[in-house]
């Protein structure tokens, strides 16, 4: 199991290379582009198709470079993580683009529906339950205030969040 503190391997020796990109070395750019491109060939394949891979690995690299070169990227161990954050965003980005765009009146007849199922799911739960999920999603409260204004602890509240979001997705 992985902790907050756990590291990729490669990175562990990625401190020097980060430092020299975050310097604007050329040869630590490139040095870096090659580390990373076959992994991300490898993972893009996985999510993307063939015809969009190589921009999309472009597009990550070029993020990585410029955000490390911002300073954006503190803990160089943490270069694995980084990279893999840019990588998801952007193939959620090329999916979304993908994405057909949708009828109007689907929509909206499709949000009568959830909000129904969320109305049936929130008369399910206990008045507490559902109290401290209207402070939260409605009324924007954080989740400290939540807990201490319900005398709930964090994790009770954690959970229920995750319950009821799980249980929101499998109805609809």
């Amino acid at each position: 199991m992985q902790t907050q503190d756990s590291v990729d391997p490669i990175c562990v020796h990625a401190g020097p290379l980060v430092d020299r990109v975050r310097q604007g070395d050329s040869a630590g750019v490139e040095e870096l582009r090659r580390l990373l491109i076959r992994g991300l060939r490898f993972l893009v394949a996985r999510k993307l198709p063939a015809s969009q891979g190589d921009g999309c690995v472009d597009e990550v690299i070029e993020r990585v470079i410029r955000g490390i070169q911002r300073g954006d990227l503190g803990n160089p161990l943490r270069l694995g993580q980084y990279v893999r954050m840019h990588l998801t965003t952007r193939t959620r980005e090329i999916q979304q683009e993908q994405m057909p765009i949708e009828d109007p009146s689907s929509l909206d007849s499709a949000s009568c529906e959830r909000r129904k199922i969320m109305q049936d799911l929130l008369l399910c739960l206990s008045p507490g339950e559902r109290e401290s999920l209207v402070h939260f999603y409605v009324q924007g409260h954080d989740e400290e205030r939540i807990c201490r204004e319900l005398r709930m602890p964090a994790a009770e509240f954690r959970a229920l969040r995750v319950r009821v979001k799980a249980r929101f997705h499998e109805l609809c």
